[in-house]
């Protein structure tokens, strides 16, 4: 299982309304990097990156994508 999905960047970028590039931009990673993440071609996100986009989560109030993160980063801490 992946850290952060497809569908989990697909919402962040709906729901802050931008675009892959500002999503990139925001968590240090290339346009490249996230591009091959939403088309499928990379299915594994690194742990640092989805700690990244789980900050940015928090940061924008998107608490049911960032308690889906958590819960695949460390799933332990998430049922206390």
């Amino acid at each position: 299982m992946a850290y952060v999905e497809a569908g989990d960047i697909q919402e962040i970028l709906d729901s802050l309304k931008i675009r892959a590039a500002e999503l990139a931009r925001r968590t240090h990673v290339s346009r490249s990097y996230l591009s091959h993440l939403l088309s499928g071609r990379k299915s594994n996100p690194s742990k640092l990156w989805a700690l990244q986009v789980l900050q940015l989560c928090r940061e924008e109030h998107l608490e049911g994508i960032a308690e889906r993160i958590q819960q695949r980063v460390e799933p332990a801490k998430s049922e206390n």
